[in-house]
């Protein structure tokens, strides 16, 4: 096999612009809280073939309100319907969990900022712990950590440590090859398949296949109109056997594109048998043992994340060097449009994080930037980690989120910490029903992409957007990329709490409300809603005088509803656009924010888990009762008067 060492065409560090000085904190107040110090850190073998989120839910809820106006806080006391239940408890069994907290919060709002004085310790992380002063106040940065609202929608950002994910990629590697295998004319096109090494990860005393091989498989229409070309990522099991056939697929997306069309697989290598332990491991059990490696020895290159991204990058480079040949026409490319799913989906954000070929980044079924956020707030809804995300739970991944290692390991594998680089066209498509993820996550993050960017969620369909049209969407937009054609854009904004309303500046073809709901559990994943025998439902919307569309945001009589709002306009070939706005749900509350000791009720013993902060004489901040400014005292008064409230057992009384 001919080596051919290439170039990786890798951004420098000097474009990103994450950076302390750039950072600020946006809470519209000036006051002082202490919180545990964790806080301060979050969001941030060889070649083989909008309202303020509620607290939690019980009858009398309370929250602790940070006034601008006057920096004092208030405690704020809302009585639910009288469809809430007495305590909110877990749908599902109790299970035995370990000690630990992921911590939560509470989405930002324009005129105030809503925390808790659970709120705050269940965030920092350090149950049994107590916590340390951490000063907030008006603009400024907080620990070197944007934070742009406790939470919920925001983002906190930490500079990557020293671009070592563009280190990494950028590094040679003489295991490095690569050979074109076998030549298949097609039907409009001309497929090339090829086997590539794209790297060594790790070493054979470590893992049984140091040496990542992959099979990259290339089309070349007999008639290009453009000099981009489509890369999809995909996955794979180096053990199967090769394909007899060119994949029809790609061929037919050559020649209906009239671009090149390249396919990588094998990302990751898998499966992989790694030395200290006798089983295999696939897909998220590759990444979650990596994850556990590199936090537990400080060594980034453990991270999967990085192999796979450099594969990616390897990818193109080949495909670029093989067209490059007389013998293949001498094709010049002027950059891909990169797409994947799942884990691809990662890697694809990734690679054009790094990359400047990237012109265009589509990644499927990968909800989850803003991380952290991401699965504290999947805890919080479920009261438990599904089963979809066990193999990271085994390895005690969020166990340690409020880890500095977590810091370190997110701020270099969480797509939105290269946001700023992120600035090519991008589409995001997610299932509404996910196993991995809910489908409200978007609010961690994508007011923090920036343009151009379109989403949409897939209703009636997992985590394998099977029975779906979800490829369509992805080859209308890859076409419109390609040819530069225009493409509709539109925008959605939440009115007085529970009006969704959507403008455009096209005409679309249908305008659709979807709504599923769960009459027990904050929970819309596919297996969930076929266990209960319902769906996502349609509605047509039509426009309103001023052209614009609005839907009503409703609450069940009991249970949780989610809502999002489908424009569908027409696109290249018979393939339509369609996009969507975020997942909202109402009641817009987390059944198991409270849950700190995670066993999946919400009791008196999570109450006994911040009693000591509670009671700490430090913790001034928390004396809220019977007035605003309090009586003076943080004392067991003051405890009584959260427990209650908490537990739902009375009202508070003065």
């Amino acid at each position: 096999m001919t080596r051919k060492p290439l170039r990786p065409k890798v951004r420098s560090m000097a474009a990103s612009r994450f950076g302390s000085s750039s950072m600020i904190s946006i809470f519209f107040c000036s006051i002082e809280m202490r919180l545990p110090d964790p806080f301060s850190n979050l969001f941030c073998p060889r070649l083989r073939a909008d309202r303020p989120t509620p607290l939690c839910r019980p009858r009398s809820q309370g929250c602790l309100y940070i006034d601008p106006a006057v920096a004092r806080l208030h405690w704020k006391t809302r009585l639910l319907s009288k469809n809430d239940s007495l305590r909110s408890k877990s749908p599902f069994p109790a299970r035995a969990r370990r000690g630990g907290s992921l911590g939560y919060g509470t989405p930002g709002r324009t005129d105030a900022a809503i925390v808790s004085p659970a709120l705050a310790w269940y965030a920092g992380g350090g149950l049994g712990r107590r916590p340390e002063r951490m000063h907030i106040r008006g603009w400024s940065g907080i620990g070197g950590v944007a934070c742009l609202g406790l939470l919920g929608a925001a983002v906190c950002t930490v500079s990557a440590p020293g671009g070592v994910l563009e280190d990494y990629v950028a590094r040679p590697d003489p295991a490095f090859c690569w050979q074109c295998d076998r030549i298949q004319p097609g039907l409009g096109y001309t497929g090339y398949a090829l086997t590539l090494v794209s790297q060594q990860w790790r070493n054979a005393a470590e893992v049984d296949r140091p040496e990542w091989t992959h099979r990259l498989y290339v089309a070349v229409p007999s008639t290009r109109t453009s000099d981009q070309a489509l890369l999809y990522i995909d996955g794979g099991d180096n053990d199967d056997p090769l394909p007899s056939a060119f994949p029809a697929d790609i061929g037919a997306l050559a020649w209906l594109s009239g671009a090149v069309t390249a396919a990588i697989e094998m990302v990751p290598n898998q499966p992989l048998y790694f030395t200290d332990e006798s089983r295999g491991r696939w897909e998220d059990a590759i990444i979650a043992y990596s994850w556990d490696k590199a936090m537990t020895h400080g060594d980034p290159n453990w991270i999967a994340q990085l192999p796979m991204t450099k594969a990616a990058v390897r990818g193109m480079d080949v495909v670029e060097a093989f067209l490059a040949d007389s013998a293949q026409g001498a094709i010049a490319l002027d950059g891909f449009i990169v797409a994947g799913a799942s884990k691809r989906g990662w890697t694809a954000w990734l690679t054009a994080a790094v990359d400047e070929r990237v012109t265009a980044v589509m990644p499927l079924v990968i909800d989850l930037l803003n991380t952290r956020a991401s699965f504290r707030h999947h805890y919080a809804a479920y009261g438990f980690f599904a089963p979809a995300v066990q193999d990271y739970e085994a390895m005690s991944i969020f166990a340690r989120l409020n880890d500095p290692a977590a810091d370190w390991l997110l701020a270099m594998v969480d797509p939105l910490q290269y946001a700023d680089r992120l600035d090519m066209p991008k589409y995001l498509i997610n299932s509404a029903c996910d196993e991995f993820f809910l489908p409200d996550s978007w609010r961690f993050y994508y007011d923090q992409l920036p343009g151009p960017k379109r989403l949409r969620y897939v209703p009636n369909t997992g985590h394998s957007l099977a029975n779906s049209d979800a490829m369509d969407s992805v080859i209308a937009l890859g076409l419109a990329q390609l040819r530069g054609a225009a493409v509709p854009d539109y925008a959605w904004e939440v009115l007085d709490v529970d009006r969704l309303r959507v403008t455009t500046d096209q005409t679309p073809q249908e305008v659709r409300l979807w709504t599923v709901t769960n009459p027990v559990a904050r929970d819309f994943r596919w297996e969930t809603l076929l266990d209960l025998g319902t769906a996502w439902q349609e509605v047509p919307l039509s426009a309103g005088p001023d052209g614009a569309y609005e839907a009503a945001l409703t609450e069940p009589a009991s249970g949780y509803r989610a809502h999002f709002v489908e424009l569908t306009f027409a696109g290249p070939f018979g393939r339509p656009y369609a996009f969507t706005t975020g997942v909202y749900v109402r009641p817009d509350a987390l059944p198991f924010v409270c849950d700190y000791d995670m066993d999946g009720i919400v009791d008196i013993a999570d109450v006994r888990w911040f009693a000591e902060s509670w009671l700490a004489p430090e913790s001034d901040w928390v004396d809220v009762w019977p007035t605003a400014q309090g009586d003076g005292r943080v004392d067991l008064y003051d405890l009584r008067v959260l427990s209650d409230t908490f537990l739902n057992t009375s009202e508070p009384n003065p």
